[in-house]
C-alpha cells in the first residue's frame, strides 16, 4: 500500500516535529485552541468525552545538537594528540644538541583516529485495513495537528492517525540512543553519550591508546551530592575552557551542562546556597538568608538560555539542558545518575554533532527504482527518512527507518560526572516505556484494545507478524 504525497509530507513532519492534537467542541468553530496540558496537547474522539494526551516529550538536547546529511559510512575524524621533542613516547625528551655541531633533536607527534557508525531506528504503524483507508472520522470533533509546518490541518483519516502515533515512537527511539545507544552491544545501534563520553578512548587503526584526546571523567561512587559538586564541575569547566581557548573558544550556549531534571534539581539548590548546606546542623551553623538564596534559585533559573537553568563558573554562565532518558538509580534516600559536560562548538568549527544518512542522494543512483526494490518505498523529508509498507492481503501497516549517529570531532571538550546521588521528595518520572519509573505506569495497564472509538480499523494483528 503506498501511501499519497500529502501523507508523505505530514509523515516526515511529523516525525520532525512530533504530533500533536486539540480537539473542537461539538457545533465550534474548525480550529484548534491553544491550551495545553501536561506537554503536547489533547486529543478527542467521537462522542463527547474528552481524552486527554500526557505524553511528555524530551527532545531539548537533539535540538541542541542539530543534525546534518552524510553518504559514508563508516567515517573517521583525526585529531593530532600531541607534538613534542624525540623522545616524547618514550618519556626521554630531547631538548637541545649535544655538542656544538651535533644534529638538532627531530620532533615527535601523535595520532589519534576516531571512527563512527551509523545506527538506525525504526517503528511501524499498528495494521490498518485498505477496506477503512478514505473514511472520514469524527467531524464532529475534529483533531487537528498542532506543531511543525502542518499546524491547523486536520488528522482525517485512520492512515495519518497511524502515522501519527508511529512518528512519535520513532521520535522517542532517537532520544533514547542519545543517551544509551550502545553499537557493541547492539550493532543496529549507534553510540549515545554513555558510551562516547567514557575512558579509554582507543586509535581506531591501531587501538593504542588516544588519553590526550579523552574526556575528562570523575567518578563520585554513588556518594549524595555534597557542596564539592561545585569544586568538581568547576575544574571540568575550567580545563575545558583553557582548552578551547586555542580553538577559539566556546560562546555561551555552545558549552552546556546535561543531566536529569531531578539532578537539576538538586545542583540549583546547592548553587543557590553558595555550595554549601541551606541549612546548618550541630557545630557546622550556616548563616545564609534564606530570601536572597530564594531569589539567587529564581535568577539561575529565569536568566538560563534554554529555561532550565545555570550555574556560573569564573562568573560566566552555563547553561543547563534537562535530560530524563538518563538512567537513574535508586539508592535510598537518592536518586543517582551521571551528569555530562558538553561542547558542540569552539570559534567556527562544530565539535559535537549528529549525522543521518542522506537517503535521497544513497538511493538515487540505484539502477531500478527504490519503490520498486521494496514495495512503496519512499525517501521522505530531503533525504532523513525511508518509509515503506508491509501488507497481508488487504491489511498493511506502514514502517519509517531512519540511520543517525554522533560525530566527537573534540572529545577532550567534553566531561562527565558519573553516579551522583541526589536527595528527593517524590521519585523521577522518565519518558522511557518498561522503565520502573515511567510516567505512564509500569507496565501501563490502559493499553488500547482496538475496541476505543477514535480512530480504530479493527484489522487484526498481520498474519506471521
Amino acid at each position: 500500500m503506498n501511501m499519497n504525497r500529502q501523507d508523505l509530507e505530514l509523515f516526515a513532519s511529523l516525525i520532525r516535529e512530533g504530533v500533536t492534537g486539540q480537539k473542537v467542541a461539538a457545533g465550534g468553530t474548525a480550529s484548534p485552541t491553544s491550551a495545553l496540558f501536561h506537554g503536547v496537547g489533547m486529543f478527542s474522539y467521537c462522542g463527547g468525552n474528552e481524552l486527554i494526551s500526557s505524553f511528555v516529550p524530551d527532545d531539548h538536547l537533539s535540538t541542541w545538537l542539530g543534525i546534518k546529511p552524510s553518504v559514508v559510512d563508516p567515517d573517521f575524524d583525526k585529531i593530532i594528540g600531541f607534538i613534542g621533542p624525540q623522545g616524547t613516547s618514550t618519556d626521554a625528551c630531547t631538548w637541545s644538541r649535544t655538542g656544538a655541531c651535533a644534529d638538532a633533536p627531530k620532533v615527535e607527534w601523535g595520532k589519534c583516529e576516531l571512527m563512527t557508525c551509523f545506527g538506525e531506528i525504526a517503528m511501524a504503524g499498528q495494521d490498518l485495513k485498505l477496506t477503512s483507508v478514505g473514511l472520514g472520522r469524527c467531524d464532529e470533533q475534529p483533531i487537528y495537528y498542532i506543531r511543525g509546518p502542518h499546524a491547523t490541518q486536520q488528522v482525517v483519516n485512520d492512515q495519518q492517525w497511524q502515522i501519527a502515533v508511529a512518528s512519535g515512537v520513532l521520535k522517542m527511539a532517537f532520544e533514547r540512543m542519545l543517551i544509551v545507544g550502545n553499537h557493541t552491544a547492539n550493532p543496529l545501534d549507534w553510540d549515545g553519550l554513555m558510551v562516547l563520553i567514557n575512558q579509554p578512548i582507543t586509535d581506531a587503526r591501531n587501538g593504542r591508546r588516544c588519553e590526550g584526546e579523552e574526556p575528562y571523567i570523575y567518578d563520585w561512587n554513588n556518594a549524595a551530592a555534597s557542596s564539592n559538586i561545585c569544586n568538581i564541575l568547576n575544574d571540568i569547566v575550567r580545563r575545558i575552557r583553557r582548552r578551547a581557548r586555542a580553538l577559539g573558544g566556546a560562546a555561551r550556549g555552545d558549552m552546556v551542562l546535561v543531566m536529569t531534571s531531578l539532578m537539576r534539581d538538586a545542583l540549583i539548590d546547592w548553587v543557590s546556597c553558595g555550595c554549601g548546606p541551606c541549612v546548618g546542623a550541630q557545630y557546622n551553623e550556616v548563616n545564609i538568608d534564606p530570601l536572597r538564596s530564594r531569589d539567587e534559585r529564581g535568577r539561575l533559573m529565569q536568566d538560563s538560555t534554554y529555561g532550565m537553568g545555570m550555574i556560573e563558573v569564573d562568573g560566566i554562565p552555563i547553561d543547563i539542558i534537562t535530560n530524563d532518558w538518563i538512567p537513574q538509580t535508586s539508592l535510598a534516600p537518592y536518586f543517582c545518575s551521571d551528569i555530562f559536560v558538553l561542547t558542540r562548538r569552539v570559534g567556527v568549527m562544530q565539535t559535537l554533532y549528529m549525522e543521518h544518512q542522506d537517503f535521497a542522494k544513497t538511493l538515487s543512483g540505484t539502477t531500478i527504482p527504490v519503490e520498486q526494490l521494496v514495495g512503496g518505498a519512499r525517501v521522505t523529508d530531503g533525504g532523513r527518512f525511508l518509509t515503506w509498507s508491509n501488507n497481508v492481503n488487504e491489511c498493511f501497516n506502514q514502517t519509517v527507518l531512519a540511520k543517525a549517529r554522533f560525530r566527537m570531532k573534540a572529545p577532550w571538550l567534553l566531561g562527565r560526572i558519573t553516579n551522583v546521588c541526589a536527595p528527593f521528595n517524590l521519585p523521577p518520572e522518565t519518558p522511557e516505556p518498561c522503565d520502573e519509573y515511567f510516567w505512564a505506569g509500569h507496565p501501563p495497564a490502559n493499553v488500547a484494545d482496538g475496541t476505543v472509538s477514535y480512530f480504530y480499523s479493527g484489522c487484526q494483528t498481520l498474519a506471521g507478524a
